[in-house]
This record gives structure tokens, C-alpha cells and sequence, in this order.
């Protein structure tokens, strides 16, 4: 273990300051750093989980690792007894939720994603919060993650209207490429030619 947080360390160090795969290469060090505080218990690697996954959570360039982080920082904050640091993690990662459950996602997938991702996140959270004393922030995460596939069927249209206000043609493609997905999320076949 030590060898791979050793490899780890280099691997970050040898990267440039904007390499696509540092946040990505910081995450993976993450999660190994975490792995032997679980071994080991010691603090200064939940320490340096939670400083590197709070950062990659903010800063990550992908919609995977920003939730991963997230998710990464609230649950070691949580093992250390640290449960405000946790509903931040927590608040964190339900925020890329709508995200990754992305509308043009078909309907059974984003419910898939919701429900394997964001209802868990969502009771960890609201656990989190009332160990933290803030019952308000749990029940809070509880209605974000449930209102997510709510919130996409309410207001789905407000993007395309500010895009109509500044390209009508693009706004035009983007609702003919919307209403042909829709016809796949109903189970209908592909068409191949």
C-alpha cells in the first residue's frame, strides 16, 4: 500500500499544473490514501483525502470525478466523526447529480442513475446532517435527491429558451436531436438507415 501512494505522489508530481489528468491522477492517490487509513488509521491520510477530494471535487474536469470526489470527501469527513466537513462533501456531490443524470439520458437510465447514486447519497447526507445537529440540512438533502428527475420534468424547456434568445437555428437542432431521443425513451428502435 505504501508503494502505491508512493507511485501515486510521483505520478502527480511528474504531471504539469494543467494536465487534463491531474484531477483525475489526484482522485486515484485519493482513494489509495484512504484505502490505508482504513488499513492503518492514520489521520494525516483522512486528512489529505478530504483536503485533495474537497479541491478535485471543485475543480475536477469531469462530471465523474466531481461527484466521486464528493462523495470520497463526505464519507472519510463521516468516518472521523468530522460531520460538518461530511454534509459539505455530501452537498457537494448531490449537486453534480442533475448532471450526471443528464435529460438526454434515456428516462429508465437517469432514473437508474438516481436511484443507485443520488437516493443513498441523498440518506447519507441526511444522516450526516443530523449528526452534524442541522436536521434542516438533512431533510433538505433528502427533498434535493428525490427532486431530481421532478425538476427535469418541470423545467425542461429553460434552457432551450435562453438558447433560442441567442442562435434560433441551433435552438431549432437542439429540440429536433430532443424530441427524436424522446421517441427512444419510450422503447422505441433505433433507426439504422
Amino acid at each position: 500500500m505504501d508503494e502505491a501512494v508512493s507511485a501515486g505522489e510521483q505520478s502527480i508530481a511528474a504531471a504539469r499544473p494543467d494536465a487534463s489528468e491531474l484531477p483525475e491522477l489526484r482522485l486515484g492517490h485519493a482513494l489509495t490514501l484512504r484505502e490505508r487509513h482504513e488499513r492503518d488509521g492514520l489521520a494525516a491520510d483522512a486528512e489529505a483525502v478530504i483536503d485533495t477530494c474537497r479541491d478535485v471535487a471543485a475543480t475536477g474536469r469531469t462530471l465523474g470525478n466531481r461527484l466521486d470526489a464528493g462523495v470520497t470527501w463526505a464519507r472519510t469527513a463521516g468516518e472521523i466523526g468530522r460531520w460538518v466537513d461530511a454534509v459539505e462533501g455530501y452537498r457537494q456531490a448531490i449537486a453534480e447529480l442533475p448532471s450526471v443524470a443528464w435529460i438526454g439520458l434515456r428516462r429508465a437510465d437517469r432514473e437508474r442513475i438516481v436511484v443507485d447514486r443520488g437516493q443513498g447519497l441523498a440518506r447519507e447526507a441526511a444522516a450526516a446532517a443530523v449528526l452534524a445537529g442541522d436536521p434542516e440540512a438533512a431533510l433538505e438533502s433528502l427533498e434535493h435527491g428525490r427532486a431530481i428527475l421532478w425538476s427535469q420534468l418541470v423545467h425542461p424547456d429553460d434552457d432551450l429558451a435562453r438558447l433560442t434568445a441567442t442562435d434560433p437555428a441551433l435552438a431549432a437542432d437542439v429540440d429536433r436531436l430532443r424530441a427524436e431521443i424522446a421517441v427512444f425513451d419510450q422503447g422505441n428502435d433505433i433507426p439504422l438507415g
